[in-house]
């Protein structure tokens, strides 16, 4: 029996990097899979890319800074796969500016993206997972709600918001057999690490420009989105049984690197 059979899970930011490679995940592990992103082509893609596996899935357009479009996209799950499971909120978008320089438009796209969404997925999820017996919350950090750059103020300060309230979840919903981890990337292989690539006014190859972005890690490389998917699904899985308001590194040695 594999993992994830007779369960169905809910991954925002479905459709493409870190999201995208973990919906392959559990849909190798036997779940069912509600793919949902802003881009819904991606997330359509995913799900038919599943479904020609021989797996179950269901791609919801949605913005997960509309609670209207969470509630809605967290009912058609229950109506598909007649539960919930387990939530995985992945989506999240990167801005940088100077401090004196941010403009509210970056303000309220990072904290509602990154913060607000992941936040009324939960609310909207928890009694589903109730009525389930149990299930498991896995939310997207960042390496660097611990450690940042320069006009990454607003990005570090949402990431370090997603790790506080991982910590107040974990111990709010631990009795009801409910855990809540999140994992902390460094600088991995996905369109965020592209977008920065090209914000830095890069002209030429992007890939190697990602590629030189993991010069800032130990390893010398930078992290696959598939490396990351592995350590969410362990924590959305029965394996992490005793796992709860933990934030998994997963950053080559970044943090355990810092002088």
């Amino acid at each position: 029996m594999s993992r994830f059979d007779g369960k169905a899970y809910l991954i925002t930011g479905g459709g493409k990097g870190i999201g995208a490679a973990l919906a392959d995940e559990v849909a190798a592990g036997g779940g069912a899979v509600a793919v949902f992103d802003i881009d819904g082509d991606a997330a359509t893609e995913k799900a038919a890319q599943i479904l020609a596996g021989g797996g179950r899935a269901l791609a919801i357009k949605g913005d997960a800074r509309d609670d209207a479009a969470v509630r809605s996209a967290v009912a058609a799950v229950v109506d598909e796969f007649g539960r919930i499971n387990g939530l995985a909120a992945i989506a999240g978008v990167l801005r940088l500016a100077p401090i004196a320089e941010v403009p509210d438009s970056h303000w309220r796209d990072v904290v509602e993206t990154n913060v607000l969404g992941p936040f009324q997925f939960v609310r909207a999820v928890v009694p589903h997972l109730r009525a389930a017996g149990g299930g498991s919350i896995v939310l997207a950090g960042s390496a660097m709600a611990f450690a940042s750059n320069p006009t990454a103020a607003l990005y570090s300060a949402s990431k370090g918001a997603i790790v506080a309230m991982v910590n107040s979840l974990a111990v709010e919903l631990a009795t009801e057999g409910i855990r809540v981890n999140c994992f902390a990337p460094g600088t991995v292989r996905t369109p965020m690490a592209r977008e920065l690539a090209q914000m830095q006014g890069t002209s030429g190859d992007i890939e190697a420009v990602v590629d030189s972005f993991g010069q800032g890690h130990p390893m010398g490389r930078v992290i696959e989105a598939e490396e990351v998917a592995r350590v969410a699904a362990f924590l959305l899985s029965d394996e992490a049984s005793a796992v709860t308001g933990s934030c998994y590194g997963v950053d080559a040695g970044m943090l355990a690197n810092l002088a």
